[in-house]
Parts: C-alpha cells; structure tokens; sequence
C-alpha cells in the first residue's frame, strides 16, 4: 500500500523546507493542485517506526543512536584538573571543575542513589 508524506518546499511562508505538513495514505495529488508551498513524496509502504523524517533528504533515515557523554571522561579531560594536580592537589580548583561539568546534578538528596 502506497503511503505519501506531505512536506513544506522554500516557498513555504512559515515552515522550513523539508517540514512536514502531514502523511497519508491516499494520494494528496488533488488536494495540493497547484500549490507551490508543499509538496508530496510517494512511498511504496508505510516507513518503519525505526526511521524518522529527515527535512534535508527528504527521505525517511535510521533514528540515530543516543550518544551517552561520561562524565568522568569530561572531569579527566579539563586541563584545569591536570593544573590542579599538578599544583598538590588543591582541592577548590577540582571542586569548581566539577559544579562546572556536573552543573544542575552536582548534589543529590540523601535519599537517591550516587549514580545521576
């Protein structure tokens, strides 16, 4: 069963080009006519709920995987840590470096776990 997604072109006043307008499952030929402002992409089945529209392609792409950050990694990696060390270990310095890499999630209640 053919499917169409419904997109917005660069003469769209308000969406970006790409945006979707909307997705169907019967042809919008005759409901767009001669509109300029959107525009229609036929597929011959529905996409997989594993991909997502992409505004640049024009087509539907793999989500991407999420990409975790360690903190850790992030804490190690400072240079102002390496000078502190350096220095004896002058514990301000590895204090600020860290409310400023763990921002909002540098305290926990007593009754959380460590992990954030």
């Amino acid at each position: 069963m053919a499917w169409w997604m419904v997109y917005a072109t660069a003469l769209h006043a308000t969406l970006p080009e790409g945006q979707p307008v909307s997705r169907t499952s019967t042809d919008p030929t005759g409901r767009i006519g001669a509109r300029t402002d959107i525009a229609s992409k036929e597929f011959a089945l529905r996409p997989v709920d594993e991909t997502v529209w992409d505004n640049a392609t024009l087509d539907f792409i793999p989500i991407p995987a999420k990409v975790f950050v360690d903190r850790v990694d992030d804490f190690f990696a400072d240079q102002r840590i390496i000078d502190a060390a350096l220095r004896g270990r002058d514990v301000e310095p590895i204090t600020a470096v860290l409310g400023d890499i763990l921002g909002g999630e540098r305290f926990r209640r007593d009754t959380e776990g460590v992990n954030i």
